[in-house]
């Protein structure tokens, strides 16, 4: 039982620095004039029941993009 819990220890804190390693060469790789996109400016609003000829339409959630993402040299 103790050896089983132990394992499972030493297993999880071998995989815990094995994925430290693999993205710290992530960030490396990558280069210094990688654009980046901002984030879009979204506007939600809810669309009340509606009645149109033989449809009913339940309310619900209307999203709207304000402002797409662009590319940005600045993160």
């Amino acid at each position: 039982m103790i050896g089983t819990a132990l394992g499972g220890l030493i297993g999880y804190l071998g995989h815990k620095d094995k994925m430290k390693k693999s993205t710290k060469s992530k960030k490396d790789d990558s280069l210094p004039d990688t654009p980046f996109l901002t984030k879009p400016k979204v506007r939600m609003y809810w669309e009340p029941d509606q009645i149109k000829g033989d449809k009913y339409i339940e309310k619900h959630r209307v999203w709207v993009l304000e402002n797409s993402p662009v590319w940005t040299k600045k993160p």
